[in-house]
C-alpha cells in the first residue's frame, strides 16, 4: 500500500462516495434534480444522523489506513541475521530454524548422566557451547518420534535423540585416549586407509575440547530434514533412500552436509568463537565423506582440529553403531578379512539359486539343495549350509575350527545393515547383538515335529524395492510350519552374558529353555543352543546327510498331501456344481504342483481319471512304505 503524500486512498473514497451520491440522487429526484436542495431544508432530513455517518465512515477509513501503514513499516524495517544485514525487511533464507520444545520444564527429556555432568561444567566454563548443545537437544525433544535410521531395526530401533546422546557420551569416553594421526576412510567391516596426513605433526586433540560433546550430539541433526516422519514415527519419505552410511564417501548420504546448515539457523551457534564455528561446521559436513575433507595447497588438512574432531566423531559413531548392531570392536576387526560387498553378493547369489529356499519338489535333489524355507514373512535358513555355500562363492576354504563363525558374523551383519535380520521376537529385542535361533519345523496340520534347524539364520522377507532379492519377495510360503524356539549367541566372539540370554529367551519364548508352547516337540529333543559338532572338513557328517534326506522326504510328503488336497477339492467342487471350475483349485499361498497339467474345462470323465490317479498314487506310497519296512527288518536280522 502506498504511504505518505502518494497515498491515493482518501481521494478514491471521495470519488466513490460522490459517484453513489449522484446516482442515488438521480434515482430519487430524476424528474426534478434540484428538488434535493428543497429536501435538505425540510424537517425529514436529519443533519445529526448524516453527520455521524460521515464521521464514522471517515474514522473507519482512517483506522484502516493507519493499521496498514504500520504493518507495512514493520515489514520493511532493517533486520540482521547471522551477521547479515538487510536494509528492507527480513534477511532472505532458504529455510528457517527447526521448531523446539515450548516448555523445557515439561517437555525436555532427561540427558544421560555423563552429559548432565558435562553440562554442569560447561555452563560455568564454556557457556556458549553449553547453550548450543542444549538448543540441539531441545530440537531433538521436539522431534522425539523421529527414528535414528530409516532401515528396519537399524540403530537397534532407537529414536534419533537416543542415538545422538549415546554418540556424545561415547565421544567423551574416547577423548582421553584418542590419537589423531590424519584423515582415514573406512567402510564398516573393511580395512581403513589414510587419505590425509596431519598438517602439524605435533598437534593433539585436547580431551577437554568443548566441541567434542557438541559434535557428538549434533552429528545426525540433518536427518530431521532428510526424513519425513508420520505422527506414529514411521518414515513416509526419505531423501537418503539410495544412500548407505556403512560406506564412507557415499554420495547418497547428505545428512552430514545438512547439519551445519541447521546449526547456522540457531542463534546459539553464532555465540561460539569464529574458529569454533569453522571447526564444527567442517567436521560435521565431512564425517560421512572424509575423502572430500578440504585441503590446503600442500595437500594437507586445512585445520587439524576440525580433522581431529571429525575423527573422534567417526570413532564414536562407529562404536555406538557396533554396540547397537551387536558387532563389538573386536568383531568388526574379525570380519575385516571379508569384503562387505563381496559377502553380500555371494549371499544374494546363494539365496536366489533355484531350490535353495522351499526346495524344488524333488526329494532326492532337495536333500542337497534346500537350505531353508519361507513362512509367514520370514525365511529360515540352516546356518551351516549357508555358511559353507557363501564361503565357496568367495573362494574361501571351509573351516570347522573356532574361526568358522567369522563369515557367519559377516553374513548376519550384512543382513542387519539392510534391515533384513530378524532380531526381535514377540516385541522382545535381541539387539544390540546379532542372534541366531533354534527353529522347529512341524507338520502344517497335525503339528507333528519334523526336524530342527539349529542354529538357523532368520531373516525378514525382502521388500519389493530390493530388486536383487525379488525372487524371495514373491516366493510363496512353504506348507510346513516353522516355530522359533530360542535365540543363541555362541557364534559371537564376545557373546552377551548367560543371565542376559536367559532373561531375553524367557521374555520372548515363555521359558529360559526357549521351548515353544505353540508346537511342542514330540521326540523330547532338547534345543540346540550350543555350537554343533562338525567334521574336520567343515562338511556335514553322514548322520547329517541322512537327516537332510529324511527332511527332504518329509517335505515332499507334505507337498504331496497339499497337492492331493487341492486335487480332491477341485474334483468335489466340480462334481457339486456340475460345471467346469475356472482358474484351478489351488489355494492362495500353495504351490499347485499337479494342477498345472489339468485342463480347467475338464469333464466328469476327467474327474474319474483324477480320482483313479490319486488312488494309484496312494497305493504306490503304501507299497514303498511296506518295502522300506521289509528292507529294515532284513538288515536288522
Amino acid at each position: 500500500m502506498a504511504l505518505g503524500a502518494n497515498n491515493k486512498l482518501p481521494l478514491r473514497i471521495a470519488r466513490v462516495t460522490l459517484f453513489w451520491w449522484v446516482l442515488l440522487t438521480i434515482v430519487e429526484f430524476g424528474d426534478n434534480p434540484l428538488g434535493v436542495l428543497s429536501y435538505l431544508a425540510t424537517e425529514e432530513f436529519d443533519w445529526r444522523t448524516s453527520l455521524l455517518v460521515i464521521l464514522a465512515s471517515s474514522a473507519t477509513v482512517a483506522a484502516v489506513i493507519f493499521v496498514q501503514r504500520e504493518l507495512a513499516r514493520s515489514r520493511i524495517q532493517p533486520t540482521a541475521l547471522l551477521g547479515i544485514e538487510c536494509s528492507i525487511g527480513e534477511v532472505p533464507t532458504s529455510f528457517n530454524a527447526l521448531p523446539r520444545i515450548r516448555d523445557p520444564r515439561k517437555e525436555r527429556l532427561a540427558l544421560p548422566p555423563a552429559l548432565d555432568v558435562w553440562m554442569v561444567q560447561a555452563k560455568a566454563t564454556w557457556p556458549a557451547h553449553h547453550n548450543l548443545l542444549l538448543a540441539v537437544w531441545d530440537t531433538y525433544c521436539a522431534h522425539k518420534h523421529y527414528p535414528a535410521s530409516h532401515r528396519r531395526g537399524g540403530h537397534a530401533s532407537r529414536r534419533l535423540h537416543e542415538h545422538c546422546a549415546a554418540v556424545a557420551v561415547k565421544a567423551l569416553e574416547l577423548a582421553p585416549g584418542f590419537e589423531y594421526s590424519g584423515v582415514y576412510v573406512k567402510a564398516r567391516r573393511r580395512k581403513t586407509f589414510k587419505v590425509l596426513d596431519k598438517k602439524d605433526p605435533a598437534y593433539k586433540l585436547l580431551p577437554q575440547d568443548p566441541l567434542i560433546a557438541v559434535i557428538g550430539m549434533a552429528h545426525d541433526i540433518g536427518k530431521l530434514l532428510v526424513y519425513r516422519v508420520s505422527a506414529k514415527g514411521d518414515i513416509v519419505a526419505n531423501a537418503e533412500e539410495a544412500g548407505n552410511t556403512s560406506h564412507d564417501d557415499d554420495k547418497g548420504v547428505v545428512h552430514d552436509v545438512l547439519a551445519p546448515r541447521l546449526l547456522s539457523r540457531m542463534p546459539e551457534y553464532w555465540e561460539l568463537p569464529d574458529h569454533d564455528r569453522e571447526a564444527l561446521s567442517v567436521a560435521l559436513a565431512h564425517y560421512h565423506h572424509p575423502s572430500d575433507f578440504p585441503i590446503d595447497k600442500y595437500g594437507l588438512p586445512v585445520d587439524d582440529r576440525a580433522a581431529a574432531l571429525m575423527g573422534i566423531l567417526v570413532a564414536a559413531d562407529r562404536a555406538v553403531g557396533a554396540e547397537e548392531t551387536g558387532v563389538s570392536a573386536s568383531q568388526d576387526q574379525e570380519v575385516d578379512d571379508y569384503d562387505a560387498d563381496q559377502v553380500w553378493e555371494a549371499l544374494v547369489s546363494v539365496l536366489c539359486e533355484p531350490g535353495r529356499i522351499n526346495g524344488t519338489g524333488d526329494p532326492e535333489k532337495d536333500a542337497s539343495v534346500r537350505i531353508g524355507q519361507k513362512h509367514e514373512g520370514k525365511i529360515f535358513i540352516r546356518e551351516h549350509d549357508l555358511r559353507n555355500l557363501v564361503l565357496k562363492r568367495l573362494g574361501e576354504t571351509i573351516s570347522s575350527g573356532p574361526d568358522r563363525y567369522k563369515i557367519t558374523c559377516a553374513i548376519l551383519a550384512a543382513l542387519c545393515d539392510r534391515g533384513l535380520l530378524y532380531a526381535e521376537h514377540r516385541s522382545v529385542s535381541f539387539s544390540p547383538h546379532l542372534p541366531m535361533y533354534s527353529v522347529g519345523l512341524y507338520h502344517g496340520k497335525t503339528t507333528k515335529h519334523i526336524t530342527d534347524f539349529a542354529p538357523a539364520i532368520v531373516m525378514h522377507s525382502p521388500p519389493p524395492t530390493m530388486a536383487e532379492l525379488g525372487r524371495l519377495t514373491y516366493l510363496a510360503d512353504h506348507v510346513a510350519t516353522a516355530v522359533i524356539k530360542a535365540a543363541s549367541f555362541y557364534h559371537l566372539p564376545v557373546p552377551p552374558s548367560e543371565s542376559w540370554i536367559q532373561e531375553k529367551n524367557a521374555a520372548a519364548f515363555g521359558a529360559p529353555t526357549g521351548l515353544s508352547a505353540d508346537c511342542p516337540t514330540e521326540d523330547g529333543a532338547p534345543d540346540q543352543l550350543t555350537p554343533p559338532q562338525e567334521s574336520e572338513s567343515g562338511n556335514a557328517r553322514p548322520s547329517d546327510r541322512d537327516a537332510q534326506r529324511a527332511l527332504a522326504d518329509a517335505m515332499a510328503d507334505l507337498e504331496e498331501e497339499a497337492e492331493e488336497e487341492a486335487l480332491l477339492q477341485f474334483v468335489a467342487e466340480e462334481e457339486a456344481s456340475g460345471k467346469p471350475k475356472k482358474g484351478g483349485a489351488s489355494k492362495p499361498g500353495r504351490r499347485p504342483l499337479g494342477l498345472a497339467a489339468l485342463d480347467p474345462t475338464a469333464s466328469a470323465e476327467m474327474s474319474r481319471v483324477v480320482m483313479q490317479a490319486l488312488e494309484a498314487q496312494q497305493h504306490r506310497k503304501k507299497a514303498a512304505v511296506e518295502a522300506g519296512k521289509r528292507s529294515t527288518t532284513q538288515e536288522a536280522e
